[in-house]
């Protein structure tokens, strides 16, 4: 299945936040990875990183949900 990544220059100005949010939530995703969102969630060639939408939506919309553990399971899951 094919994914859309966005930079976090994209998801700072999709969602009108700081590029310091965007690093913020992207700390979050990475300590769910494996638990709640797959390995595929980060692409990083060395010089770009790219963020999948589906897991930076889902940590924008439910973050306080997950955090206190009554989320609804994530659905872009393969």
């Amino acid at each position: 299945m094919l994914y859309t990544y966005e930079t976090k220059k994209q998801l700072s100005k999709r969602y009108a936040v700081s590029i310091s949010t965007v690093d913020n939530r992207q700390k979050e995703i990475k300590k769910l990875i494996g638990k709640r969102y797959p390995e595929e969630a980060f692409l990083d060639n060395g010089r770009i990183h790219r963020i999948r939408s589906d897991v930076f939506d889902d940590i924008m919309i439910y973050g306080d949900r997950i955090a206190a553990g009554v989320a609804p399971e994530f659905g872009g899951r393969d």
